[in-house]
């Protein structure tokens, strides 16, 4: 025996065998090694996976799609607008595929034998579509004067290569054709027969590809005779206002002419479906006649409205007067206003020398006035049908003079706690602009002011704080009047 062929047979029993005694003989028994029999997934494939996923199908509702790999597959998930799993898959040997019965988008998930985790391509699957085909006529009226009616159609999911047979009375006549809007005029037509039109569609995701028309039944009675009416913008219009009246065509063709009359002259620029006129007067009589252009074997082409009688309101003109009701003697005076054709809601605004001074009433108090001011109201009407909507009321003067009563000397506290914090000058109830300057006992000016603008708080015309003491105010009423005196502030 070869050395070679020795070793090898040796290690083999070595390692295959072993003895064991038992009594004097001895017992072959086989040696095992030790294995690791814990489960282990297949790591997946996260980087350089080469497989293509692929998923195939129509995009019509209830199509069947079908996924496919590169490499073998395990498993497939279904997957419904990117979020919804609607299907799982484990290795089969049949096609992997899915009834599409909803729109949307699907893709499929794909894990490969080789542990490779893909997405396919997304489908979209759309809802099925219903051709239509709607046919026309301008129309189905056969006479003398329009012997041979064309007829048009419009097509729904037609698709890009449908073709079209017309028919008369459910038989064909002409050729297929390709182009529906092109008029088919078919020569022979009496009363009775039907038209109707069959479209072969070629669109994708369709109920049928072959549906038929709406029917159109000839007709030998000329019943479509003209009519025109009018309407007008304004029910109720005024007196010299813009009124625009419209006409109401009833079988008229795609475009009639028009002429509008008043009082049976024909108007000047009156020959368009609307009319307007600010030149009315009450009792005008406003008529349209119409001029049909349709092809339907009409027994007239000329239609003429029922007159319409202008009826117009007249116009009015908003009043205001003002006069003095009351006076309190030395404080107010009251105003009261008288108006006329001011409608149901008039507002009022009340001036005293051209200035607003108090709205909402037709009384007014005026306090503070002097001899000489002028007081208006402006009265803003709501009526119908008015000249103008804003008058102003003519000017009252007045005259009564509020005397002036001076004070005795003043203390004030001004410190804040809103009891005796203010200080008002002697007279400016009558006098408004009134010119005041106060004075501090070393004869420095701290205050000044030209009219009754606020009540004397304490404080300089800067802002600061005036102390405690005795202050003296020398008062300029008018030109003719001043008046001086003492005021005290205690803090």
């Amino acid at each position: 025996m070869r050395p070679g062929i020795a070793v090898t047979l040796f290690f083999l029993l070595f390692n295959m065998v072993a003895l064991c005694k038992a009594g004097n003989s001895y017992v072959v028994k086989p040696v095992t090694t030790q294995q690791d029999t814990t489960k282990k997934d297949r790591p997946k494939k996260t980087n350089a996976c080469n497989t293509i996923g692929n998923l195939t199908g129509n995009t019509c509702i209830g199509s069947t799609l079908t996924a496919s790999a590169t490499d073998p597959i395990e498993s497939v998930e279904w997957i419904y607008e990117n979020t919804t799993t609607v299907a799982k898959q484990a290795a089969q040997n049949t096609p992997y595929t899915f009834k599409a019965d909803i729109a949307g988008k699907y893709f499929v998930k794909i894990v490969t034998k080789a542990g490779c985790e893909i997405n396919s391509n997304a489908i979209t699957i759309t809802n099925l579509k219903v051709p239509v085909i709607t046919i026309s006529t301008r129309s189905n009226i056969i006479c003398a004067e329009y012997p041979n009616p064309s007829f048009t159609g419009v097509p729904t999911y037609n698709g890009d290569r449908a073709t079209y047979q017309w028919k008369v009375n459910h038989i064909n006549v002409g050729p297929l054709v390709t182009d529906v809007s092109i008029p088919f005029s078919p020569t022979g037509l009496k009363k009775g027969d039907e038209v109707t039109c069959e479209m072969t569609s070629t669109d994708v995701c369709i109920t049928t590809n072959v549906v038929q028309s709406n029917p159109i039944r000839i007709d030998d009675i000329p019943a479509e005779n003209p009519s025109v009416s009018i309407e007008r913008s304004d029910t109720k219009p005024c007196a010299g206002s813009a009124v625009v009246f419209t006409a109401i065509p009833v079988n008229g063709g795609d475009a009639p002419d028009y002429q509008w009359y008043v009082n049976l002259v024909a108007a000047p620029n009156g020959n368009a479906k609307t009319f307007t006129s600010s030149q009315l007067n009450e009792g005008d009589r406003v008529t349209c006649t119409m001029y049909s252009n349709a092809k339907v074997c009409q027994a007239s082409t000329t239609a003429a409205s029922l007159p319409y009688t202008v009826t117009l309101i007249p116009l009015v003109t908003p009043k205001i007067s003002i006069t003095p009701v009351s006076v309190e003697a030395g404080v107010s005076i009251t105003y009261k206003a008288t108006i006329e054709n001011a409608g149901t809601s008039p507002l009022y605004q009340w001036q005293i020398n051209g200035v607003n001074a108090g709205s909402g009433s037709d009384t007014f108090i005026a306090y503070k006035l002097v001899p000489g001011d002028l007081i208006t109201c402006v009265l803003t009407s709501n009526a119908d049908c008015t000249t103008s909507d804003i008058v102003t009321s003519d000017p009252v003067v007045n005259n009564a003079t509020i005397p002036f009563r001076p004070t005795t000397a003043n203390l004030f506290t001004p410190n804040g706690d809103g009891v005796n914090d203010t200080w008002s000058f002697p007279g400016v109830d009558a006098f408004r602009n009134a010119k005041v300057r106060v004075y501090n006992r070393y004869g420095q000016q701290v205050f000044h002011s030209t009219g009754y603008v606020e009540e004397w708080n304490g404080k300089t015309n800067a802002g600061k704080q005036c102390p405690s003491g005795v202050y003296y105010y020398f008062i300029n009423l008018d030109q003719t009047q001043t008046t001086a005196g003492s005021v005290t502030i205690i803090r």
